[in-house]
C-alpha cells in the first residue's frame, strides 16, 4: 500500500481533474479523504476489538471491483446527502485500488520482501513501509511545497461521528455480497467501526511528527536508544541524501513478478500514470452509478485484480524478484540523527 498521504494526493489530482463535471466537485472531502485510504483501514485495526484486520487482506487479494460495484448498490439505496457522501467514499476507494496497483511493483521491488523462513531477508523487515513514508514526504515536496505537519491529513478526514453512520450503511452490506467470510460475520459491524476508530487514532497519532515528537514517542530499546522499526510507520522528519529511493535517476528495475521486462519509471512517473488511469475509472463510475445496472459496470471497470501486484485475484507470483535499496542503513542513520538532535 502506498502511504496515506500518496493516497491523498492522488485523489485530490483526480477531483482535480473531473472539476468539469458538475457532481464531482473540485476539493475532495472527508469521504474522498478517506475512501481513498481503501482497506488499509482494517490493516491499522490493531488496538480495539473484535478487530477487522483480516479484511485489509482479503479485501487486497483481489474482487475489490465485485465490492465496490456492492458498495454502489448498498448507496443506491440512501437519500440525498447520504448518498452523495457515499458516492464520495465510493470515488475515493476505487482511486485506492488503481494506485495500489500502479505502485506497489515498484515499491516490492525496491523495499524488498521480508520472510521469516529466510533469514537473510530480515533486512527487509518494515522496509516496505518506510520507503512509502519516503515516498510521502517526497511526493508532498514535489505536489504541494509542504511537510505532513504543513499538510496536517488528519484535519482532512474531519471527525470521525461523521462519517461513520454513512460508510456502515454500505460497506457491512458490500463486504458480505462479496466475500464468503463476511457473509457469516455475525461481528462484521463492529469491526468495521473498529476498524475506522484505530484508524482516525492512527493518523492523528503520526500527523505531527517532528525530531523532537519523534524522539518523544519514540519505542525505545534497553540502552533507551531508539528502536528504529518505529521509525518506519511515521513520516521521517528528514529524507535520505544518499538514496534515490524514488529513482529520480531512472535506474533499470523489474516487475517483480514480471523479470522480462525491464522499466526505468521514477515513482513520480508511476503516480503519474496512476492519476491518468483514475481519471479514467473515476469518470467511468461517474457516467455509469446512476444506471440500473451500476453495480455490474463499475464492477468490471475496477477489475477484480489484486492490489498487491496487480495480477489475478487471490494470486501470488511465484517467483519474486526484488534489488532492495539500502533502506534499513538509511533508517539506522535517521535514527541516529533524531538521538543527535534531540538530546
Amino acid at each position: 500500500m502506498p502511504s496515506h498521504i500518496t493516497h491523498a494526493l492522488h485523489i485530490e489530482e483526480l477531483i482535480r481533474s473531473l472539476s468539469t463535471r458538475s457532481d464531482a466537485g473540485y476539493t475532495p472531502t472527508q469521504f474522498h479523504y478517506l475512501g481513498a485510504q481503501g482497506p488499509d483501514l482494517f490493516l491499522h485495526n490493531r488496538r480495539r476489538r473484535p478487530s477487522g484486520l483480516r479484511y485489509g487482506a482479503i479485501i487486497h487479494r483481489g474482487s475489490i471491483g465485485r465490492l465496490i460495484g456492492a458498495m454502489q448498490d448498498a448507496a443506491s439505496a440512501l437519500e440525498p446527502p447520504a448518498y452523495r457522501s457515499a458516492s464520495e467514499f465510493i470515488l475515493g476507494f476505487a482511486a485506492h485500488a488503481v494506485l495500489d496497483r500502479a505502485c506497489h511493483p515498484f515499491i516490492n521491488y525496491f523495499a524488498g520482501r521480508w520472510n521469516p523462513s529466510r533469514p537473510e531477508s530480515k533486512k527487509n523487515r518494515g522496509m516496505h513501509s518506510f520507503l512509502e513514508r519516503l515516498l510521502d514526504v517526497e511526493m508532498l515536496r514535489a505536489l504541494r511545497s509542504k511537510t505532513p505537519r504543513e499538510y496536517d491529513f488528519a484535519r482532512r478526514l474531519g471527525s470521525e461521528s461523521d462519517v461513520l453512520g454513512i460508510i456502515a450503511r454500505i460497506v457491512p452490506d458490500a463486504l458480505a455480497a462479496t466475500y464468503r467470510s463476511a457473509e457469516s460475520d455475525r461481528r462484521l459491524a463492529d469491526r468495521l467501526e473498529n476498524a475506522v476508530l484505530d484508524s482516525y487514532g492512527f493518523y492523528r497519532f503520526t500527523n505531527d511528527v517532528s525530531p523532537d515528537t519523534a524522539a518523544r514517542l519514540a519505542r525505545r530499546r534497553a540502552d533507551g536508544s531508539i528502536e528504529p522499526l518505529w521509525l518506519t510507520v511515521v513520516h521521517p522528519p528528514f529524507l535520505p541524501d544518499d538514496v534515490d529511493f524514488s529513482n529520480e535517476r531512472g535506474s533499470r528495475w523489474f516487475h517483480p513478478c514480471a523479470p522480462d521486462t525491464p522499466r526505468t519509471e521514477s515513482f513520480h512517473d508511476v503516480f503519474s500514470r496512476a492519476v491518468r488511469d483514475g481519471i479514467a475509472v473515476l469518470a467511468g463510475i461517474i457516467d455509469v452509478r446512476e444506471t440500473p445496472d451500476a453495480a455490474e459496470r463499475i464492477h468490471a471497470i475496477v477489475g477484480d485484480e489484486n492490489l498487491s501486484d496487480g495480477g489475478p485475484a487471490g494470486a501470488r507470483c511465484g517467483e519474486f524478484i526484488a534489488d532492495p535499496l539500502p533502506l534499513r542503513a538509511a533508517l539506522d542513520r535517521l535514527r541516529d540523527r533524531i538521538d543527535r538532535e534531540t538530546r
